[in-house]
């Protein structure tokens, strides 16, 4: 008979150990995780507040994007649908129905019965089933609803300018 030396671990303590030490390091990624998702939540909400002060739509609509990224990485449906009915009605107001339509079609994907998501959709389809020039206000405005309909391709009669018989 060999004798073993008495500073050799024995097996059960070794793998003892492991599943010690591999416990610990789930837990270590849940609170990590955690924390992450918390840490995303926060800069969404920092997003939506630098939102809130700026003047310029297209500022607005920088940090509204970011704040959708952020809520999406933290998990958070209720942010993200949040910041996403605030850009749809941006680019409602802006008169880009379809910008407004896509922003409103990913805001009413993860929040079906989110009323203001139903009223902008709402609000879009009334939009593109009446003329738009009605609500516009300003030159400038309806200078950049033609340019637009002028590169999608829009038919003469829809532009206003068919000929009169």
């Amino acid at each position: 008979r060999e004798k073993v030396p008495r500073n050799r671990p024995k097996r059960r303590s070794i793998e003892g150990a492991m599943r010690t030490s591999l416990c610990l390091a789930a837990l270590a990624v849940l609170v990590w995780a955690g924390a992450r998702e918390d840490r995303y939540k926060e800069l969404g909400q920092n997003q939506l507040d630098r939102f809130e002060k700026d003047d310029s739509d297209s500022a607005r609509l920088r940090h509204l994007r970011k704040a959708v990224v952020y809520f999406k990485k933290a998990d958070d449906a209720a942010g993200q649908v949040r910041a996403l009915n605030l850009e749809t009605g941006i680019y409602y107001k802006r008169k880009s129905l379809s910008l407004a339509e896509k922003r409103n079609a990913e805001a009413l994907k993860l929040a079906p019965e989110d009323r203001d998501a139903l009223k902008l959709r709402d609000a879009i389809r009334q939009a593109k089933e009446k003329d738009i020039f009605e609500e516009v206000d300003g030159i400038v405005g309806i200078n950049r609803v033609q340019a637009r309909r002028l590169a999608t391709g829009v038919p003469l009669r829809d532009r206003g300018l068919a000929r009169r018989r």
